[in-house]
């Protein structure tokens, strides 16, 4: 289901069950010969049933994605736990293919299919790991979501996940503290937070991610680094033995784990200015509380809310020195931003220069803002 909830507030949603002879369905997606195809307002897609990787994410008809992304790729590693001699991982050790049962079918599958999105899983493996790909397709927006649940029991490897933007000379971007920086295109490792883009200047595809930092970029192809195996504080020195020998070790990522991932696109200018807010939404979601309370009344008016999509709000908290509410804002954009910023009746006009971080601070009651800097002092 989709809910509008109001910023900084909580609401109160009540549900009712019908019960039906047939689920409702989307209409969206169909089986056409090697394909899955998905087809809504505005996103067309094409998944393929012999790989189970999707080869093709097209918006109001403009195609974003070469075949083979979400391709799950493996590389060697080294015992190197930080990354001290080794700078990237570009040494290819396979990748994981889609499993199939014992008809021989491949476990590629519609596991969900309704109004709000149709959701599409596929098993992979490789040596002793698997990994569970859900494609969550939509069919009221742009945002294609993917969940990845990995089991990994390899040695001495790397998982990347690629992404094949449909345009070539683009620039890597990905998001720093209060800023964007543009990534080496040469296969070195990079680091970046919450979201990385492939901008041509008139396109642009983002991929938000909710747990990782680790990426690179090679041949056209982003990575999107998802786990690596090698020891324990091992380090890479001549002569020392890395890992004992005669006893069982538990290598440093031999774990389970859940990954989300958030891909877009649309013309550049457009993208960069939401892509920000879009990763904040999506790794400080929502609390969902299962409680009843026959007194609670169904909405609470927000503390805090801002008109616009793109300047951020980093921060609300109480003041260091106990006097009044300090708010942070940041525009993450290279142009002037203006926004009305609001709680209860007060509405203040806020602007932001490019790149800018802004904080202000606020008496309950009052109907204006004091800017203060970042150590919260006044700033005269």
């Amino acid at each position: 289901f989709r809910a509008r909830v109001k910023p900084m507030s909580m609401e109160r949603l009540e549900f009712t069950y019908q019960v039906l002879e047939q689920p409702p369905s989307s209409g969206a997606i169909e089986e056409d010969g090697e394909f899955l195809r998905f087809s809504s307002g505005r996103v067309e897609a094409a998944i393929n049933r012999r790989t189970g990787l999707l080869d093709s994410y097209r918006i109001d008809g403009t195609e974003y994605l070469r075949p083979g992304s979400f391709l799950p790729a493996v590389f060697e590693d080294i015992h190197d736990t930080w990354g001290m001699t080794l700078q990237k991982y570009d040494v290819p050790a396979g990748c994981f293919h889609l499993r199939r049962d014992g008809q021989g079918n491949p476990l590629l599958r519609v596991i969900e299919d309704g109004p709000v999105r149709v959701v599409v899983e596929g098993v992979f493996e490789y040596g002793r790991s698997e990994l569970v790909l859900r494609y969550k397709l939509p069919c009221l927006d742009t945002e294609l979501e993917t969940e990845a649940f990995l089991q990994f029991a390899e040695d001495l490897k790397v998982v990347k996940l690629a992404v094949r933007p449909a345009f070539s000379g683009f620039r890597f971007l990905g998001e720093t503290a209060f800023g964007v920086e543009e990534l080496a295109c040469d296969g070195q490792e990079e680091v970046a937070q919450k979201w990385l883009a492939a901008d041509s200047g008139e396109r642009c595809l983002t991929l938000i991610n909710d747990s990782v930092y680790g990426s690179s970029c090679s041949s056209g192809t982003l990575y999107q680094t998802l786990i690596k195996s090698c020891g324990y504080s091992a380090h890479p020195m001549p002569g020392r033995t890395h890992v004992l020998s005669g006893r069982y070790l538990q290598n440093s990522d031999h774990t389970c784990v859940t990954y989300r991932f958030f891909l877009n696109g649309g013309e550049s200018g457009q993208r960069l200015a939401a892509v920000s807010r879009e990763a904040q939404i999506r790794c400080e979601e929502p609390a969902l509380l299962a409680c009843f309370s026959g007194n609670c009344p169904n909405s609470r008016e927000s503390f805090w809310s801002l008109d616009g999509d793109c300047l951020v709000c980093s921060a609300v908290k109480a003041a260091c020195d106990g006097e009044g509410w300090i708010l942070r804002l940041f525009n993450p954009t290279g142009e002037p931003q203006k926004d009305l910023l609001r709680t209860g009746d007060f509405a203040f006009p806020v602007s932001a220069a490019p790149w800018e971080v802004k904080t202000f601070r606020w008496q309950p009651g009052a109907n204006h803002l004091e800017e203060d800097s970042l150590l919260e002092q006044p700033i005269e």
